[in-house]
Parts: structure tokens; sequence; C-alpha cells
């Protein structure tokens, strides 16, 4: 009993932790009370070397029907430079090629970028869009001209 406390204790000291610095960075950090999947799942943390997090990331393709997970993701890195494994023709895995054809082949200015907005009631799914996400990739194109 007393190693189940303990237990439970290093584990509410690293989620504390995590909310602190989530809250001296000006993010709201909401996490899954404990034995949820979702919570063992998620691999997110904070570097006290780089002053920095990051993120475990699920990436959802719902035309392709598939889910992909990206561990240790840098909260500087840009939405275009995670997504540029999945959809540039150029950067793209052949068999996430394959899989993410319809997303290779589409000019990027047509693919949308939706995020979940959360605290909702269940049956009231709303998706928050996100704005000139493609933008880094049309400056790149227009430099290397």
């Amino acid at each position: 009993l007393t190693v189940l406390l303990e237990i439970l204790f290093l584990i509410n000291q690293k989620v504390n932790f995590l909310r602190n610095r989530a809250r001296r960075c000006k993010i709201c950090l909401q996490t899954l009370p404990i034995g949820f999947t979702k919570r063992r799942e998620n691999s997110t943390f904070y570097s006290n070397k780089e002053q920095k997090f990051y993120w475990h990331l699920k990436l959802i393709f719902p035309q392709s029907h598939a889910k992909f997970t990206e561990q240790r993701v840098p909260d500087d890195k840009p939405l275009y430079d995670i997504l540029k494994t999945y959809i540039d023709p150029q950067e793209c895995d052949p068999v996430k090629q394959q899989r993410l054809k319809i997303y290779t082949i589409s000019p990027q200015s047509d693919i949308q970028i939706l995020m979940k907005l959360e605290n909702r009631p269940h049956n009231s799914i709303r998706l928050h869009k996100v704005e000139d996400w493609h933008l880094e990739y049309q400056k790149l194109n227009a430099s290397n001209r």
C-alpha cells in the first residue's frame, strides 16, 4: 500500500510540475484522470535544460482513414515542418505517401488543418480551422526559385 501511495505521489508531482511550467508559458494544460488510456500513452514533457515543451501529437487524416503519432515534437517547431514528412511528395516516406495519396497530390493550399475544441459535450464536436499553415511552404518555394 505504501509503495502504491509513493508511486501516485511521484505521478502527481510530475503532473503538477508539467502544469506549473505550462502556466508559466501561458499554456492552459489539462490532464486526464489516472487510468485513462490517453493519459498513459501521452509522453509530453518539459525540458528544463532547453526551457521548452516536447509534445506528443496525434495526427488524423480522415480522407485516408489514417492515424499517426508524433512524439517529442518541440514547441517551437512550425506546423508545416511537422506535416511536411506526411504530405510533401519530396519529403514523404513512400509507404506514408501511398497511404496519404489524396493529401500528397492535392495543392497545399487546399488542405485544411482542423483542431478539435476540448471541454465540449460529447455529442457536440467543434473544430477550429488553423489559418495560413501552408504559407511557410510558399515562402520556401519562392526563395528556392
